[in-house]
């Protein structure tokens, strides 16, 4: 790791805003981000709201600061908030890691002529009314765009490029035990999955652009088929109740088992296949984990996705929405060992070769340099 000591260069101070309560992949991306920047020197605070996870976790390093938002986007006092604390650190940046954060945080950075940079993790359109249109052409803002696929999102609305940057997720390559060459068996038989019967696992958040419908509807075309299987669903979302209701009018009571919020290091080992399912996805760092443990992987062809699963060299990719394609990708892969194993070490070497937590950090350090560089009339430099 180089710090910044041994780089020459001058520490930086970025402040950073989460607006986010819960824990998922973009809070764990702020915590690797924030952590790789403290490792190597730089000054880094963290505002986020009180009770957050992230907040308890930032505090835990001496860098969470409570923000108490009570009147949404439109707070002015967690407008001061966020200016007050910038000022305190003396930041140059200021990191909004959420939509919200965003919004919030225009009024500090205009304020103290500092760049804002926004993390944009979704591939979502963005908005056409006039608010939306002010608050991401906003002359203050930079971008940082977790893939390429995001980014010509953010051109195709408007944004220019040179206010955007990719800086790739990353994931901690060794966060989970590997998986050999065949799954743990006895992690499998802790899910309940006897010898010989494949587990497939899902771990996103139950909403509709994870579309675990889709899987679920793939998975019912498998067992008409004959195929044999469990199905493991891992997380939570305002969708649970009614994908419950979709499995049961399905008949997969006996294969689905819908797993809630879960330590996923007793689920990766013991699985047979990695699916995603998603029909929008900016990247997807729940793949990265898969692919790093060796999962093999089946994915949709949607977002940033190929640009982390190769289809036919390190993983499956199907057309989204189409369960009878998902069925046949995941149907394929079980039934060839050797392709699977070849994909799962496939698939390794290109988490550990550009989508590390560490070649992120690297990233997000370049891209806060170059912005600061291009203010001081350097851009080139």
């Amino acid at each position: 790791m180089t710090t910044a000591a041994h780089t020459g260069e001058a520490p930086l101070r970025v402040l950073h805003v989460s607006t986010e309560t819960g824990w998922r992949g973009g809070e764990q991306q702020v915590k690797l981000i924030t952590d790789g920047l403290l490792a190597r020197g730089h000054a880094v605070r963290v505002l986020s709201p009180p009770g957050a996870r992230l907040l308890e976790d930032r505090q835990a390093v001496g860098a969470g600061i409570p923000l108490k938002v009570r009147l949404g986007e439109w707070d002015v006092r967690a407008w001061r908030q966020i200016e007050s604390a910038a000022r305190e650190m003396d930041a140059q940046l200021i990191h909004a890691q959420t939509s919200h954060a965003h919004s919030l945080a225009i009024h500090a950075a205009s304020k103290l002529s500092i760049p804002l940079v926004v993390s944009r993790r979704v591939d979502f359109p963005v908005g056409i009314n006039v608010f939306s249109r002010r608050k991401y052409l906003h002359p203050a803002v930079h971008y940082v765009a977790i893939s390429e696929a995001i980014r010509d999102v953010l051109l195709a609305s408007g944004v220019n490029a040179d206010r955007v940057q990719v800086v790739h997720s990353g994931v901690n390559p060794n966060r989970y035990p590997k998986r050999g060459a065949t799954r743990d068996e006895e992690l499998a038989r802790h899910w309940g999955v006897p010898p010989g019967v494949p587990l497939i696992m899902n771990a996103a958040a139950l909403t509709d652009h994870k579309d675990q419908a889709t899987l679920l509807r793939a998975a019912a075309i498998m067992k008409n088929a004959g195929k044999d299987f469990r199905l493991i669903i891992a997380g939570t979302g305002e969708l649970e109740a009614q994908l419950k209701a979709l499995a049961n009018d399905l008949a997969l009571q006996d294969r689905v088992t819908f797993a809630g919020y879960i330590d996923l290091a007793t689920l990766y080992p013991a699985a047979d296949l990695f699916v995603m399912s998603s029909h929008l996805e900016g990247l997807c760092t729940s793949i990265l984990d898969a692919m790093a443990v060796g999962v093999p992987v089946v994915a949709t062809r949607t977002g940033g996705i190929p640009e982390i699963v190769r289809h036919e060299e390190n993983g499956l990719l199907a057309t989204p929405r189409q369960p009878e394609a998902l069925a046949a990708a995941m149907t394929d892969l079980l039934d060839n060992a050797a392709t699977a194993l070849q994909y799962q070490a496939a698939a390794r070497k290109t988490v550990e070769s550009g989508f590390t937590n560490e070649r992120m950090v690297e990233g997000a350090i370049r891209a806060y340099r170059k912005i600061l560089a291009g203010l001081n009339g350097n851009a080139g430099a």
